[in-house]
């Protein structure tokens, strides 16, 4: 079975990267005003010549390792396969045992939306597996909502603890518990977590395991922190959000050379892969209506537009074509701040539409560094915690295509 090494593994990353930083590291918004200066001309062509099944193909190789073209030019072919080794990793060893011997699977995990039944329904077995072989006392579910992790591992004996912040959430988890009969009560506890002192209101002394599964921004560092300080605690993260970290919970292990910027750290956010090949053309039209809102603003106004005039707009969620009129008709009130209005679509047609064309091309190439980025975050959490003395592991646990946000630490107090 594939191994990590997590330090080999972190530092050849960052080194890579940093070899690298000129095609995911733009200046300005997919490398405006001047978006291909760094993209290799045969890479271009090579964009320009391919269909959107092709496109599609080689966007989702880091998650299928499969499919690339005879005729892609060497050097991208290299990139690419570099970008697959390098953020490669084992899966988490599951067994579907629980789901067969446990009802609440059948009656109510896998009767869930489909990403959050194949979610419990992996992570439910592994982590039950873990409290009844490391005989765990205090099962700790952070930000859990309304506990469908606690209640897929509620056939263990342990104390079982539930966290969040919203009091109307925990009271649906223990109502769960109840109406399904579970042998014991869910603990239920109202905590808005800012800082890693929220374990200290539990008073842990006997062996524990926190989890947490797509815990948002800094919560997840939180939760590391406090599991890094308590011996008695075993962790099991799954990051999410990460553009909403902040600098001071970035570069935790000291060995990352680049400061991650908010467009770098919505990069990691990019799909794994593509539920459909018209999920992965619908997103590259949208972007390139995007791309050109932020062109007109710069052209009308010679400044850079503020993130929250481009979230205004309406992008459709099915975008056949790049109609650019018809995107204005749908958002005419927000357009009316361009004056003259009428110069818009003449504008568009004579400066902007090529350049905002050629700003997807930037990043679509630039999307192809997503895992590593998102990686190069787990990579140095996993390291730090490693530090503290916790045999460490980062593994795979689900379907990219059904839960982009895959990866998880796993660290044991042994």
């Amino acid at each position: 079975m594939l191994t990590v090494d997590i330090h080999s593994q972190l530092k050849d990353l960052d080194e890579f990267l940093d070899c690298h930083k000129y095609l995911w590291q733009p200046k300005m918004l997919a490398g405006y005003p001047d978006p291909l200066r760094n993209i290799p001309e045969s890479w271009v062509t090579f964009y320009r010549n391919s269909s959107i099944d092709q496109l599609c193909d080689l966007s989702v190789f880091k998650s299928t390792g499969k499919d690339l073209l005879c005729d892609m030019p060497d050097s991208l072919r290299q990139l690419v396969e570099n970008l697959f080794q390098l953020c490669d990793l084992p899966r988490a060893n599951i067994s579907s045992d629980l789901i067969e011997e446990d009802d609440i699977y059948k009656k109510q995990i896998l009767k869930l939306s489909v990403k959050k039944a194949h979610e419990f329904s992996l992570l439910g077995p592994y982590i039950k597996e873990h409290l009844d072989r490391l005989k765990i006392k205090n099962f700790i579910d952070v930000g859990g909502g309304k506990g469908f992790l606690s209640l897929a591992v509620s056939s263990c004996t342990c104390r079982q603890i539930l966290i969040d912040q919203n009091r109307n959430l925990l009271n649906k988890g223990k109502g769960y518990f109840k109406r399904w009969k579970r042998s014991k009560d869910l603990e239920c506890h109202e905590i808005f977590i800012d800082s890693d002192l929220f374990l200290d209101n539990f008073m842990l002394t006997e062996k524990s395991l926190i989890a947490g599964l797509h815990l948002c921004g800094d919560l997840s560092v939180y939760q590391i922190s406090a599991a890094s300080k308590n011996k008695d605690v075993n962790l099991i993260n799954f990051g999410c959000c990460y553009h909403r970290i902040s600098a001071s919970n970035l570069n935790l292990s000291g060995m990352c050379r680049h400061i991650l910027r908010p467009t770098d750290l919505r990069l990691a956010l990019s799909p794994f892969a593509y539920k459909s090949m018209d999920t992965f053309s619908n997103n590259q039209i949208k972007n390139h209506y995007r791309y050109a809102l932020y062109c007109l603003y710069q052209y009308f106004f010679n400044e850079v537009p503020a993130k929250s005039f481009l979230n205004k707009f309406d992008y459709p969620v099915i975008a056949k074509v790049a109609d650019f009129s018809e995107f204005i008709d749908i958002n005419l009130n927000n357009f009316n701040c361009f004056n003259p209005m009428n110069r818009v679509m003449k504008v568009y047609e004579d400066k902007i539409s090529e350049l905002a064309s050629e700003m997807e091309i930037f990043e679509f190439f630039r999307r192809l560094f997503s895992r590593a980025i998102e990686l190069y975050i787990i990579l140095d959490r996993a390291k730090y915690i490693e530090n503290k003395g916790l045999s460490t592991e980062v593994l795979q646990f689900f379907d990219g295509r059904v839960s982009p946000r895959n990866i998880g630490i796993v660290a044991l107090n042994l």
